[in-house]
């Protein structure tokens, strides 16, 4: 699981993104034979993160996918408490929200960002 995470990140990076989207959602598959601890939580969340990216670059700010993976990463950092994907997390769903002009979401997404930010 961590070596498809680091070959879709890698992926990402080369501009890959399709290929990216392949392995990450292998890894999010292997990760499901794992016990449910908070460890495959942090991992799970990352993976979603990484897949989000991914699939912006291959469908759109606005695809439904983009918005599932970034929710679900959001269920995941506020299951585990992890902070600094968190911020990450929350500018995803507030881009994606931005692009459908779902304009009530972007605000209170915005504010949540801005809370973070002054609590970090």
């Amino acid at each position: 699981m961590q070596y498809l995470q680091q070959a879709g990140e890698n992926d990402i990076q080369r501009s890959a993104h399709r290929e990216a989207v392949d392995l990450l959602t292998k890894g999010l598959e292997l990760l499901k034979t794992l016990p449910v601890t908070s460890e495959r939580a942090r991992k799970e969340c990352s993976l979603y993160i990484a897949l989000g990216t991914a699939l912006i670059a291959t469908k759109g700010f606005a695809a439904s996918e983009v918005g599932l993976a970034y929710s679900r990463a959001r269920e995941l950092c506020q299951q585990t408490g992890t902070t600094p994907e968190t911020s990450r997390v929350l500018w995803g769903l507030w881009v994606f929200h931005l692009t459908r002009a779902e304009l009530q979401t972007v605000l209170e997404l915005g504010e949540q960002l801005l809370r973070l930010a002054q609590r970090e």
